[in-house]
């Protein structure tokens, strides 16, 4: 970089984004698409040894009265990939979550060091990162517009979301359960809400099409971010 050419900080932190922050989401999905199709794999096997042994069982290899303790071992083998399958996919949004909150923190501090800023998002208070960013944002760079879009939507669902698989195992009360039934990612089927008994409710993602969804706004919101607080910056001159 020339120093008869000032850096611009959207091309500065894109150049970022493309370099570090963006190989890493496109390994993180990669692995979740191996791993599913691994999953997938599996349960087709389940199903052939299921059909193979209700065939034995037709054609009088197996007595039928002992076709039920046959097929158990298969319902076991269903029952534990959708346990670890499950597990699995909370593990990875929790992970993600986290590389998401360092971005920001990192996005935040690469403004302040281009800008010469002395304080950063650690000197907030707020009740979590998301919120102490979002502050930061607003001071700092005059960020508004990125807070309407449905991305950063996304991104403060998400944090409940997580929130509630971290601190309560995905627990509800009441009150959350019908606040959490108006989200969009409810709605539309990423994320799934149910009720135990009467007075104990869930949340659960609905697979890995969430973390894929969540992958695409984390990387679309960063570079709406760059691109509003270069504009801000520009305008304010």
């Amino acid at each position: 970089m020339s120093r008869l050419s000032p850096p611009n900080f959207s091309e500065e932190y894109s150049f970022h984004l493309e370099h570090f922050f963006y190989p890493q989401i496109e390994s993180f999905r990669k692995y979740i698409e191996f791993v599913q199709k691994h999953f997938k794999n599996e349960i087709a096997q389940i199903d052939s040894d299921v059909i193979h042994t209700k065939g034995k069982v037709k054609a009088g290899v197996i007595p039928a009265k002992y076709e039920d303790d046959v097929l158990w071992t298969h319902l076991e083998d269903y029952n534990l990939i959708g346990s670890f399958n499950g597990l699995l996919i909370n593990s990875l949004a929790i992970h993600l979550y986290s590389m998401m909150e360092v971005e920001l923190n990192g996005f935040c501090n690469y403004w302040a060091e281009f800008s010469n800023e002395k304080y950063r998002v650690k000197d907030l208070r707020g009740q979590n990162e998301i919120d102490k960013v979002k502050m930061y944002l607003k001071k700092s760079m005059g960020i508004k517009e990125a807070f309407k879009s449905n991305e950063w939507t996304f991104i403060e669902n998400y944090r409940q979301v997580r929130n509630k698989l971290v601190h309560q195992a995905g627990s509800l009360s009441k009150k959350e359960f019908s606040e959490f039934k108006k989200m969009d990612v409810v709605k539309n089927g990423l994320v799934k809400v149910g009720q135990y008994r009467d007075d104990e409710f869930w949340v659960a993602l609905n697979g890995s099409d969430y973390i894929i969804q969540a992958t695409s706004n984390i990387c679309d919101i960063l570079q709406m971010l760059a691109d509003e607080a270069e504009a801000n910056r520009l305008n304010s001159k």
